[in-house]
C-alpha cells in the first residue's frame, strides 16, 4: 500500500513467532529492496488462586489471565472446556469431590496455555473444649461445628456417641469424673468420607487452696488468711498450728489480727475428698511510726519529727537523747528550730507487751549554716577597688568580719568590704555567723601596682617621632621613665618621652613609680632600627618595553638616596631617584635603594621580574558560526615587532606590527589559537580557544497555508553558498542542491507537513516548520479571491467548541481585492459554511492592524491546527448576521454591527430604549445608541439579563470619556445584580478617548474598582502586540478602605456589570459605553497563533467542466466485485482560462481509491495517486490535471472492494471540482 515514499502495516494480527519483512521500491528506475527479520512475542498465561480454601463443599475460585488484554482466554478441567472471556477468565467450585485435578487455561488466539494442580481435601469438623485439663466438677463444655450447611455431626466419648444434631452442637463435660477421655467429633456425609477430629480431655482430682495477704504480718494488723477448694461444692476446712479455726462450703477466711507474735503452721482441707495445701506465717512486732521532714535539717529551720502509735489501744513513749519527751500517748511531734548544731537520737517505743515494746529509732543532724567568702580579686593591686563578701546561709543571724583577728565589720546575713585601702601585704580573712558560732576563712594577697608603660613601636624606626608614655595606676602617685636606667622623664600621674632623639640601637625602658607606699616598675625593651628609604616600582612583574618606572625617595627629608639594580647603581645621591624600566630587556632584576645618611644606614630591595609583551588579539567573534567572514587580529605591542598567528600549531599567518586572518575557512570544531611576537628580544605568546558553531541553514516558505497550484516556493538556504543544503519535508529528502534548493508546493497534496532545512555539509539544521496544504475550498457565491489561514493551538489543551479567535490581518496587503471599508471581506470553512466575523477596530484596506473576531464552529484540539478561509467579494456582503462591524464603526450607528452572532454576550445599547432582553439598568442612566452613566452616582449601574461562567469566560468595555478629566469606570462580575461591582475586573482612569479594557479570568485580586486619586497614564490599545487592556505606569493602588473586601467572596457564575465611579466621588465626567461583551477564553489565556498564505483568484465560471462516463450516475461510483476497479473519466473545459480539476468523495472500512492520470493496474500504481487506506469514513482530496480552455483529459477513478462481505450495491461518492487560474 502507497502513500507517497511511506508504506505502514498494522503487525498487531500476526501470531507469535518469527517473520521474514521485505520492503520494495517498485520505482522502476530505481528497484531495490530491504530485508529484515521480526519477531512476534507469545503473550502470557497464567492461573491463580483468589479466594477461598480447596476443601471439599468451599468455594475456591481460580483466575486465569493472559497479558494481552484483547484476546479470549478459556479454562478447562482435564477435558472439559469449563468457560472462556476476554483477557481474563474466573471459575468458583463447590461441588468438586474429594481428589486431584489437572487446570488448563488458553489464550485462544495466540495457542498459548498454563497449567494448575488443584487438590480439593477432606471438610474436617471442629472440636473445641471450654478448658482442657479440668478439674473435676468446674463447668466445661464440648462445641461440634462443620461447614458443610445441614449436615449432621455426632459427639463420641470413650467410644460411645454422646449427642448428634444437624450443623453443630455443644456438649457439658461437668459431669465427668476423675480420669482421661477420648473424644470424637464426625461428619455424617460420605462424600466428605465421614471426615473426624479427635481430642483428649484429662479430668483432674479436686485441690484445696491457701492465700494469705501479708506474710510476715505485722501484730494486730488487718490481714486475712483464705482457704478454698478447687470444687466449688465441697467442705473446707482451716487449721493453724493443728487446731481447726474454720470451715465452710466452697471458701473460708480468718483474720491474721486474731494472732500475737510467732510461728504458725497453716492447712486447709477439702474434707470432700481429702485433699489438703499447707503453709506457713509469722506475725511480728508492729512498732510505732516515726517520720522526719529531713534527717540533717539546717540549723534554725522549723523542720517537723512525727511519732504515731500503729496500735489504737495503746499509747508510745517518745524520747530524744535517751530523755523521755512525751509519754502514753497516741501521737507526738516537734520540730528542731533552736536546736544547736549538732547529733540528735529520736525513739518512739509501742506500751504494749503484747507487742514486746516495738521500737522506732531514728538520728538527726543539725547542721551548722554555710558561710561564703568571695573576692573580686585573690591577688588585688594595691589601691584597686577590689571588693571582699561574706555571707551566711541564715538571713536571721549576724555575720562578722575580721582581718588579721581585728573585727572590720558586722551586719546581718551579709558584709562587704573594700581592698583599696589595704597596704601591700598578706592578709588573714575570717567570717562568723555569730548565732551560730560558724566561721570560714580565707587568705589574700594585697600586690605592687606598677605604673603602665606605652611604647608606640617596637622595634622603632630611627627618628620616626614616636612617644614612650609612663602612666600611675594610683592616682596622684608621681611617675619616672628611665632609658638604659637613666631618668629621662618624671611627673605626677603620667609622664611622656619622645623617641626621636634616639640613635639606632637597643634600649631598656622603664615605668617606676616612685610614691613611699607603692615602689613598683615596669620594664620593657625597644629597638630603634635603620629607617629604609621608600622604594616604589610602577609594576612588578612589568612587561618588555612598558615605559613603567622605579623610584627611590629617604624616609627622612633631608636624607640623600641612591639606586642600584643587580649592584650598579643608576641614579646616586639623589633626593628623589627615578629610573626607567623601558631600557631592561625581559629577566630578573635586583633593585635597590640605598640611605646614604651615616646616621641611617639602610636599604630597601625588591626583586623586579620584566616578562615577555605579548601582541594584542582581537577575535570578532567567539564563539563564530561556520561560514561567517568574521576576522582574527593580531597587533604588536612593540612597534616594528613580528607577530604569528598559529592555529592548532600550524602557523596560518606572520606580518610586522598587525595581521588579520578571515576565519571562513574553519570547519565545525574548536581550535587552539596560538598568538606570537617572533622577535628574539621579547618572546612573548599564549593560546586561547576558538569555537566555530554550526550555522543553522535558513528556511523560508512563500506562503503558509498553500493551496495546490498556487505555485508557491519553499527554499531552504545555507548560510555558507558554497555548503550543500537539502529540503526535507516530513522526514525525507525532496530537494538539495548548493547554496539555496526549491520546492513548488505544488507537488504537494492537501495536508500538514513538518519542513527541515539541512546543511550537509557542517551538519545543521533549521528549526522544523509545520507547513499546511490547504483544499482549494468551496466557495460561497461571489467570492473572486481568497487567502488560507492556518490557526494553531500550541496548548496542551483544546478550545472551547465554539470559540472567538483574534485575527490581526494587514488589510493593506489585500487592498486590491478589498473595499475601502472592507465591506466585501467573509470568512469560511473549506466546504463554503460562512464564519461569523465581527471587526472591531481600523475597518479601512490601507490598515496594518485591523483586528477581526471569528466565531469558529468546531474546537482545535490541543497541539492541534484548523484552517479557515478569508474570501473577497466583488459586491458588498456586510450584514448583521455573518460580517459585520463594531457599532460605532459604522456611520449609521450600529448599522452592520452583528456581534451577538459572535460573542456569548454581546450588546451595543443600540437605539434609545432599553432592550430589557440582554441588560437591565439601575439608577440614573441614558441609552442614546450608547449607554451614558453620569459621575459620582453608586446606584447607577448596568448588568446583563443572564449569568456567565467566569472561569471559561472573558469580558471586554469599550467606552469614550467626553473629556480628558480624572474619572473611573468599572467592568466586572456581580453575584446577585447588587449595586456594588462585586470581584472588580478592571478599572481605569481615563486620559484619552476611545478606551478596551479587558477583564481577565482570574479576579480575586481586584476587588470593587478602585478610585485612583491622580492622572495615571495608559498604555494605547495595540492590537499587534495584544497589549490592550494593560497600563503602563500606575503610581499607586488606594483607597481599598472604602469597601471591606473581606465581605465579598468570589463566584463561579455571575452577571457582567459596569458602574461609572464605583467609590462614589461626586466629581468626574459621564461615561459613553460603546458595547461591552462576554467570550471564550483561550486555553491557559494564550490565544491560538494566525499564518497567512498568499492571496489567490478564485474564478468562479470562468471554467465549466463536464464529465462522461456511463459509470457515473449523479455523483456516484458503483463497484460490485472484490476485484479492482478502473473507470475512465473524459473531462472538457469549457471556459475560457485554464481549470484545475480534482476530486473529493468519502471513504470507509478497508477500501482503497484511485484517482489519477493513468491507466495502470492498482497494484502498481504511481504518479500521484489517491489511493489511501482507512478503517474510518474520511474525506480525501487531491489535485489531478490542468486542462486548458476548450481542451479535454482523460482520468481515472477506481475503487478496490476488499472482498465479498461488500460486494452488490455498494458505491463511492465522488464529485469533481475544478479551480480555475
Amino acid at each position: 500500500m502507497d502513500i507517497g515514499k511511506q508504506s505502514l502495516y498494522d503487525a498487531d494480527t500476526l501470531k507469535p513467532g518469527n517473520y521474514s519483512v521485505i520492503a520494495a521500491d517498485t520505482n522502476s528506475s530505481n528497484p531495490s529492496t530491504v530485508n529484515s527479520t521480526i519477531k512476534v512475542l507469545a503473550p502470557k498465561v497464567s492461573i491463580t488462586p483468589v479466594k477461598g480454601s480447596p476443601e471439599y463443599g468451599l468455594n475456591f475460585t481460580l483466575e486465569a489471565n493472559t497479558t494481552q488484554k484483547l484476546d479470549t482466554v478459556n479454562m478447562s478441567i482435564g477435558n472439559t472446556l469449563i468457560g472462556r472471556s476476554a483477557s481474563h477468565f474466573n471459575y468458583t467450585e463447590d461441588n468438586l469431590s474429594i481428589g486431584t485435578y489437572n487446570i488448563t487455561a488458553c489464550d485462544v488466539n495466540a495457542s498459548v496455555c498454563a497449567k494448575y494442580s488443584l487438590t480439593i481435601s477432606k471438610n474436617y469438623p471442629s472440636l473445641k473444649l471450654s478448658q482442657n485439663p479440668s478439674p473435676y466438677g468446674t463447668p466445661n463444655y464440648a462445641t461440634v461445628n462443620t461447614s458443610l450447611h445441614g449436615k449432621v455431626v455426632a459427639l463420641s466419648i470413650n467410644g460411645n456417641v454422646v449427642a448428634r444434631s444437624p450443623n453443630g452442637l455443644v456438649y457439658n463435660l461437668t459431669n465427668l469424673t476423675t480420669g482421661t477421655y477420648s473424644l470424637l467429633a464426625q461428619v455424617n456425609d460420605s462424600a466428605d468420607d465421614n471426615a473426624t477430629t479427635s481430642v483428649s480431655l484429662s479430668v483432674t482430682t479436686p485441690q484445696a487452696y491457701i492465700r494469705i495477704s501479708n506474710d510476715p504480718e505485722l501484730f494486730n494488723q488487718s490481714g486475712y488468711i483464705n482457704a478454698s477448694a478447687s470444687l466449688k461444692t465441697a467442705p473446707v476446712a482451716l487449721y493453724i498450728n493443728g487446731t481447726k479455726v474454720a470451715n465452710a462450703t466452697g471458701s473460708v477466711s480468718y483474720s491474721e489480727a486474731k494472732l500475737k507474735i510467732g510461728s504458725y503452721s497453716i492447712k486447709a482441707c477439702d474434707t470432700y475428698s481429702g485433699a489438703c495445701s499447707y503453709s506457713s506465717l509469722v506475725v511480728v512486732p508492729n512498732p510505732p511510726g516515726l517520720s522526719v521532714q529531713y534527717y540533717k535539717p539546717l540549723y534554725n529551720q522549723n523542720d517537723t519529727v512525727v511519732a504515731v502509735t500503729n496500735i489504737s489501744s495503746y499509747g508510745i513513749q517518745v524520747k530524744l537523747n535517751g530523755n523521755v519527751i512525751a509519754n502514753n500517748t497516741k501521737f507526738y511531734s516537734f520540730n528542731t528550730k533552736g536546736f544547736a548544731p549538732g547529733l540528735y537520737n529520736v525513739t518512739a517505743t509501742e506500751l504494749d507487751a503484747n507487742d514486746s515494746y516495738a521500737e522506732s529509732t531514728a538520728f538527726i543532724t543539725v547542721e551548722k549554716p554555710a558561710i561564703s567568702l568571695s573576692f573580686t580579686s585573690n591577688t588585688p593591686y594595691y589601691s584597686a577597688t577590689d571588693v571582699i563578701n561574706a555571707t551566711t546561709s541564715q538571713p536571721s543571724d549576724i555575720i562578722a568580719l575580721y582581718i588579721n583577728g581585728n573585727v572590720i565589720s558586722k551586719s546581718k546575713s551579709r558584709v562587704s568590704y573594700s581592698e583599696n585601702s589595704l597596704a601591700i601585704g598578706t592578709y588573714n580573712i575570717t567570717a562568723c555567723d555569730l548565732n551560730a558560732s560558724s566561721c570560714g576563712s580565707a587568705k589574700i594577697y594585697v600586690m605592687p601596682n606598677p605604673p603602665i608603660l606605652a611604647i608606640k613601636r617596637s622595634p622603632e624606626l630611627y627618628s620616626a617621632n614616636d612617644t614612650i608614655t609612663a602612666t600611675a595606676n594610683v592616682t596622684g602617685n608621681r611617675v619616672q621613665i628611665l632609658v638604659n636606667n637613666a631618668i629621662v622623664a618624671n611627673a605626677t600621674g603620667s609622664a611622656t618621652y619622645n623617641a626621636n632623639v634616639l640613635s639606632t640601637g637597643t634600649y631598656n625602658i622603664t615605668a617606676r613609680d616612685i610614691s613611699p607606699n607603692d615602689t613598683s616598675q615596669t620594664s620593657r625593651q625597644l629597638d630603634v632600627i635603620p629607617n629604609p628609604p621608600l622604594l616604589t616600582i610602577q609594576h612588578n612583574p612589568n612587561v618588555y618595553s612598558r615605559n613603567d618606572t622605579i623610584s627611590a625617595r629617604a624616609n627622612l627629608s633631608l636624607n640623600r638616596v641612591s639606586l642600584f639594580i643587580n649592584g650598579k647603581a643608576v641614579v646616586s645621591n639623589a633626593i628623589n631617584a627615578t629610573y626607567n624600566a623601558n631600557v631592561l630587556a625581559v629577566g630578573t632584576y635586583n633593585i635597590t635603594a640605598e640611605d646614604l645618611n651615616a646616621s641611617n644606614i639602610a636599604y630597601s630591595t625588591e626583586y623586579l621580574s620584566i616578562v615577555p609583551n605579548p601582541p594584542l588579539l582581537t577575535i570578532q567573534h567567539n564563539p563564530v558560526l561556520y561560514g561567517v567572514n568574521d576576522s582574527i587580529r593580531l597587533e604588536s605591542n612593540i612597534t616594528g615587532n613580528p607577530v604569528a598567528l598559529f592555529i592548532n600549531g600550524t602557523e596560518v599567518a606572520n606580518a610586522i606590527d598587525n595581521l588579520t586572518y578571515v576565519e571562513n575557512a574553519l570547519a565545525i570544531g574548536n581550535y587552539i589559537l596560538t598568538v606570537k611576537d617572533t622577535s628574539p628580544s621579547n618572546p612573548a605568546s599564549f593560546n586561547t580557544t576558538l569555537y566555530v558553531l554550526p550555522n543553522d541553514p535558513l528556511l523560508r516558505v512563500q506562503g503558509n497555508p498553500a493551496m495546490p497550484g498556487q505555485n508557491d516556493t519553499i527554499s531552504a538556504i545555507a548560510n555558507k553558498s558554497s555548503d550543500s543544503v537539502e529540503l526535507l519535508i516530513n522526514g525525507t529528502e525532496v530537494a538539495s542542491g548548493i547554496g539555496t534548493v526549491n520546492y513548488d508546493t505544488n507537488r504537494l497534496a492537501v495536508g500538514y507537513y513538518s519542513l527541515v532545512a539541512v546543511d550537509t555539509v557542517q551538519p545543521a539544521y533549521s528549526k522544523k516548520l509545520v507547513f499546511a496544504v490547504a483544499n482549494t475550498p468551496i466557495a460561497p457565491t461571489n467570492i473572486t479571491s481568497l487567502i488560507p489561514i492556518l490557526i494553531t493551538n500550541n496548548q496542551s489543551v483544546a478550545t472551547p467548541s465554539q470559540f472567538q479567535q483574534l485575527l490581526h490581518i494587514n488589510s493593506s496587503a489585500y487592498s486590491t481585492a478589498e473595499k475601502a471599508n472592507l465591506s466585501n471581506v467573509e470568512f469560511f470553512y473549506g466546504n463554503g459554511t460562512v464564519i461569523p466575523a465581527w471587526i472591531e477596530q481600523n475597518a479601512t484596506s490601507s490598515s496594518k492592524q485591523t483586528a477581526y473576531w471569528i466565531k469558529l464552529l468546531s474546537s482545535i484540539p490541543a497541539k492541534g491546527r484548523q484552517i479557515v478561509y478569508m474570501g473577497f467579494s466583488n459586491s458588498d456582503i456586510f450584514s448583521q448576521h455573518t460580517t459585520g462591524e463594531a457599532a460605532q464603526l459604522s456611520s449609521t450607528y450600529a448599522e452592520y454591527d452583528n456581534g451577538q452572532n459572535v460573542f456569548n454576550y454581546y450588546t451595543d445599547f443600540a437605539g434609545t430604549s432599553a432592550n430589557t432582553s440582554q441588560y437591565t439598568v439601575n439608577g440614573i442612566a441614558t441609552i442614546d445608541n450608547g449607554l451614558i452613566l453620569p459621575p459620582g452616582n453608586k446606584t447607577s449601574y448596568v448588568s446583563s439579563v443572564k449569568e456567565y461562567d467566569t472561569a471559561t469566560n472573558e469580558s471586554d468595555i469599550y467606552w469614550d470619556a467626553t473629556t480628558p478629566l480624572k474619572n473611573a469606570i468599572t467592568l466586572g462580575y456581580n453575584a446577585s445584580h447588587s449595586v456594588t461591582v462585586v470581584n472588580a475586573l478592571f478599572w481605569a482612569v481615563n486620559n484619552h478617548n476611545d478606551r478596551l479594557f479587558t477583564a481577565k479570568s482570574i479576579f480575586n485580586n481586584f476587588e470593587n474598582g478602585l478610585d485612583l486619586s491622580g492622572d495615571y497614564v495608559f498604555s494605547n490599545y495595540n492590537i499587534g502586540n495584544r497589549s490592550y487592556g494593560s497600563y503602563s505606569s500606575l503610581a499607586q493602588e488606594q483607597n481599598y478602605t472604602s469597601y471591606n473586601t473581606s465581605t465579598y467572596s468570589f463566584n463561579s457564575k455571575a452577571f457582567l456589570q459596569v458602574e461609572n465611579n464605583p467609590n462614589n466621588r461626586t466629581t468626574g465626567v459621564s461615561v459613553d459605553v460603546y458595547w461591552m461583551r462576554t467570550r471564550s477564553t483561550p486555553p491557559n489565556g494564550v490565544m491560538p497563533l494566525a499564518s497567512y498564505g498568499l492571496l489567490h483568484t478564485h474564478s468562479v465560471g470562468s471554467c465549466n467542466i463536464t464529465a462522461s462516463t456511463s459509470r457515473i450516475s449523479l455523483g456516484t461510483l458503483f463497484a460490485n466485485t472484490s476485484e479492482a476497479t478502473k473507470e475512465p473519466i473524459a473531462l472538457t473545459n469549457h471556459g475560457n482560462s485554464t481549470a484545475y480539476v480534482y476530486a473529493y468523495g468519502s471513504k470507509w472500512v478497508s477500501q482503497s481509491h484511485y484517482f489519477g492520470p493513468t491507466n495502470t493496474t492498482y497494484a502498481n500504481l504511481t504518479g500521484v495517486p489517491w489511493a489511501l487506506a482507512g478503517r474510518i469514513f474520511n474525506i480525501q482530496r487531491n489535485w489531478i490535471v490542468s486542462i486548458a480552455p476548450g481542451s479535454s483529459a482523460t482520468v481515472y477513478i477506481g475503487a478496490d472492494i476488499p472482498n465479498s462481505t461488500y460486494e452488490g450495491n455498494y458505491s463511492q461518492s465522488i464529485y469533481f471540482v475544478s479551480d480555475c487560474a
